[in-house]
């Protein structure tokens, strides 16, 4: 089995398991910023959000562009160094009394920047660090089952911990596991051989990642990331069936964070009058929810067909809805897990599309244009939601968002099996 013999291998077992300690951490920090937020600030409890995902947006394609420029070991190293000093200042900050809502919503920007340059290396590093086709598919469900395993984990842990620890106390683990992963990338300098097509360029120093060399400042008296940018572009618009799925997960992400990201907290303290635990209980049910609809799409001989996703994403609308109506937080719960059943189903496809249809050297930047459509959606839905959750019942507003989300899955599910219904139907009727 492919998952067995991936985790024998020395050099991609650190590499996971460096993932599924950073990504837990990373659902600690989420859930303590969060319910901070929303503690103090109610709903604008968004903007901090919001801003992340703008964040996001303005660096995502600098980022993917980076990526596929420098040495990407070195690189991933630097970000987790930066990243294990912004969170570690946090607690701090609170232990000599100056933790601030705006040094929050600062550490916040400042790691959803860094995890810009971060997510590109680490999917442009597999090509390097996976000799085949097959390894390398086996290592992206491996990794995108740790995102969904790490919503189980982290908030599971919510109610444990909040009876151990401080809200802070999350952040020192979080700080903790990055430094983890940085110090586990040191140690596998030889595992990750430059692709032959992919130039990567030598960086001398810890910071040389981040400085361009002169050489590379401009080719043809262009800006690189001016020409291969629209160049990236180009190449996602010519594959139309990627193009589309990738526009309606923008579209999707929407209601998404009006729903999940604010409405989901703002739903256990101010509907169901519950507290951290319970809503760590209710991100770990989503994450249950991922694991489940992950084991079913990798195993799942439809696996390779897109109208999966869109087949997904009606899935998570009527598990949306379940939520958005429920009397108790246990009817919450298996709403939760019904949303989160649909909406993994894409998320693995389209990185094997990415790695499997692009140029390595373009794999950064078209991993970016899809972060870049799918944060652009997030950020719109948490903006907007700010305010509607000011002037609206949170039921009302999240049941709305969850009809949107059905309502996109069929016009895309239909638009996709069009073709073929028709010639079933034209050749059944002759």
């Amino acid at each position: 089995m492919i998952y067995l013999r991936i985790l024998r291998t020395p050099s991609l077992a650190l590499v996971w398991w460096s993932q599924l300690l950073s990504v837990v951490g990373d659902q600690l920090f989420s859930v303590a910023v969060v319910w901070l937020m929303v503690s103090r600030t109610g709903s604008n409890a968004g903007f901090v959000s919001a801003a992340g995902l703008v964040t996001g947006l303005t660096f995502g394609l600098l980022g993917g562009h980076f990526a596929d420029v420098f040495d990407r070991r070195k690189t991933m190293m630097v970000v987790d160094g930066l990243r294990t000093a912004i969170v570690g200042a946090l607690p701090v900050l609170a232990l000599i009394g100056q933790l601030r809502l705006w040094t929050v919503f600062a550490a916040v920007v400042l790691v959803e920047m860094l995890g810009t340059l971060f997510l590109p290396s680490l999917q442009g590093a597999l090509n390097q660090l996976c000799k085949d086709e097959l390894t390398t598919n086996g290592m992206n469900a491996l990794l995108e089952s740790t995102q969904r395993l790490a919503r189980i984990i982290g908030p599971a842990m919510t109610g444990l911990l909040v009876a151990l620890l401080s809200i802070q106390g999350f952040f020192w683990l979080d700080s903790l596991t990055f430094a983890i992963s940085a110090a586990i990338l040191f140690t596998l300098k030889r595992e990750f051989t430059p692709a032959i097509s992919v130039p990567l360029i030598p960086a001398p120093t810890i910071l040389a990642p981040l400085i361009p060399p002169p050489s590379s400042a401009k080719t043809s008296g262009v800006n690189p990331f001016l020409t291969e940018v629209p160049n990236s572009f180009r190449l996602l618009w010519r594959n139309r069936s990627l193009f589309r799925a990738i526009v309606s997960l923008g579209l999707v992400n929407i209601a998404w964070s009006t729903i999940f990201l604010l409405g989901t907290p703002l739903l256990v303290e101010r509907g169901f009058h519950h507290g951290i635990s319970d809503y760590g209980l209710l991100s770990a049910a989503y994450g249950i929810g991922n694991v489940l609809s992950l084991l079913f799409t990798v195993g799942s001989r439809f696996r390779q067909n897109i109208v999966i996703m869109y087949i997904g994403q009606v899935v998570m609308g009527l598990g949306f809805l379940v939520l958005s109506t429920a009397p108790t937080l246990s009817v919450a719960g298996i709403g939760i897990i019904i949303a989160a059943f649909g909406s993994p189903m894409g998320d693995l496809l389209l990185l094997n599309i990415i790695q499997r249809d692009f140029p390595p050297k373009q794999i950064g930047k078209i991993y970016s244009l899809r972060n870049l459509v799918s944060n652009f959606g997030l950020a719109i839905g948490l903006l907007a939601s700010v305010y509607l959750y000011k002037v609206l019942p949170i039921s009302s507003v999240m049941l709305t968002a969850s009809v949107y989300i059905i309502f996109v899955g069929l016009i895309h599910t239909i638009e996709r099996m069009w073709p073929s219904t028709r010639r079933y139907i034209t050749r059944t009727l002759s």
